[in-house]
């Protein structure tokens, strides 16, 4: 693999980590938001 293919994967990676973390905290929050 080339090193621009290597930036790009962990481009990528980067993005579904930072993805899943705001899916997780819009879990949380949004529940407890509409109960009150």
């Amino acid at each position: 693999m080339s090193i621009d293919g290597r930036l790009i994967w962990v481009k990528i990676l980067k993005l579904s980590v930072t993805l899943m973390r705001l899916e997780v905290r819009w879990r949380i929050l949004l529940p407890a938001e509409m109960e009150t």
